[in-house]
C-alpha cells in the first residue's frame, strides 16, 4: 500500500497533495461545524458512518449526501477541502447535509464503496422522521473518485452493484471532476498539455487498479462496471458535471464523456467546464459557484 500512496502523490501533484493533508485533519479552508447528528451507523462496518447538519426551522428538509474524494484510498466525511463551504451554502438555504465515509481499497475493493454510498442513502430515508427529512428529496454530490461513487450509486441504483443495496431514484446528482471511465484517462491527459507524465491511471498500481483488484488495462469488463456511462438511461436524475479545463489528475474530456452519453438517450445534464481550474481548485467552492450549485438542486 505504501508503494501505491507515494505513486498517487506523485501523479497528482499537488492536487492528491492536499487531498492528503485533508485527510490528516488539515483542513485547507477550515473545519466543517460539529455535526446535528454524528456517527450514524448505516452497516456492521466501523467505516459504515455517516454525519447529518440540519439547518435551523421546521422541516422535513431535503438533504444532500456528499460523497468525499482521496483516490478511493484516503478521506473521510469531515475532512474533504471545501465542506465547511459547502454546508454553509446548502443549510443557509433550507437543505440538510450528510456526508458519508465508507469502505476504501484497502479494506474493501470495487464494488464495496458505492454499494455503500447505495446503502447510506437507503439508511438515511429510513430515518427520514427521526432525522426531521424528506426522504423523496435526497441528492448525492461528489468530488473527484467520490463523484464517481456518487454517480454510481445514483445512476445504477444499486443495481449491478454487487453487495449493494437497491434504492429509488435521487432527486440530484451534483459530480465535480469525477473519472467516469478508467481506461480512456491516459489518452486524454496524454493529448493534452498534461502530457505524458500524467498518464498513469493504466498502471497497475494506479488508484483506479487498486480499487478494481486489477489492472485497469487487463480488465474491461470491471472498467465499464465501474463506469456511471454504463448506468445511463432516460430516467436517470438530473445530474450537474462540473471539471477544471487544466485538470492534470482527472482530465475535463471524462465529464465530457457522460454529458455526452446522458444527451444520446434524453437524460437531463448540465455541463460546467472552468477553462483554468485545476484538480480540486477552489474555485469550485467559491460563493458564486455554490450559488450556481444551490440552484441545480
Amino acid at each position: 500500500m505504501r508503494t501505491s500512496l507515494k505513486r498517487v502523490l506523485a501523479a497528482g501533484g499537488g492536487a492528491i497533495a492536499a487531498a492528503a493533508a485533508v485527510a490528516a485533519g488539515m483542513y485547507l479552508n477550515g473545519a466543517p461545524p460539529t455535526p446535528t447528528v454524528a456517527d450514524i451507523a448505516y452497516g456492521p462496518d466501523p467505516a459504515q458512518r455517516l454525519d447529518v447538519w440540519r439547518p435551523q426551522g421546521k422541516g422535513p428538509f431535503p438533504i444532500v449526501l456528499t460523497v468525499h474524494g482521496g483516490a478511493f484510498l484516503f478521506g473521510g466525511k469531515r475532512g474533504h477541502d471545501g465542506l465547511k463551504q459547502d454546508i454553509a451554502a446548502l443549510l443557509s438555504n433550507g437543505i440538510a447535509v450528510a456526508s458519508t465515509n465508507y469502505r476504501m481499497w484497502g479494506e474493501a475493493r470495487f464494488p464495496a464503496a458505492a454499494g455503500d454510498v447505495t446503502t447510506a442513502i437507503a439508511a438515511l430515508r429510513r430515518k427520514a422522521r427521526l432525522l426531521d427529512i424528506d426522504p423523496g428529496r435526497v441528492a448525492l454530490w461528489g468530488k473527484s473518485t467520490g463523484a464517481n461513487l456518487a454517480l454510481l450509486a445514483g445512476l445504477s441504483e444499486g443495481r449491478a452493484l454487487i453487495g449493494a443495496e437497491r434504492i429509488e431514484p435521487v432527486a440530484a446528482i451534483v459530480a465535480m471532476y469525477p473519472p467516469v471511465r478508467f481506461d480512456a484517462m491516459d489518452d486524454q491527459l496524454r493529448n493534452s498539455p498534461c502530457g505524458t507524465k500524467a498518464a498513469t491511471h493504466g498502471a497497475g498500481d494506479s488508484p483506479e487498479s487498486m480499487w478494481l483488484g486489477s489492472p485497469v488495462s487487463k480488465r474491461e469488463d470491471l472498467v465499464a462496471a465501474a463506469s456511471p456511462i454504463s448506468y445511463v438511461s432516460a430516467s436517470s436524475p438530473p445530474v450537474l458535471l462540473q471539471a477544471g479545463g487544466a485538470d492534470c489528475t482527472v482530465p475535463h474530456e471524462q465529464s465530457e464523456m457522460l454529458a455526452d452519453a446522458l444527451r444520446k438517450v434524453g437524460g437531463k445534464v448540465h455541463l460546467d467546464i472552468v477553462p483554468d481550474a485545476q484538480h480540486i481548485d477552489p474555485v469550485f467552492d467559491k460563493p458564486g459557484n455554490l450559488a450556481n450549485v444551490v440552484r441545480f438542486l
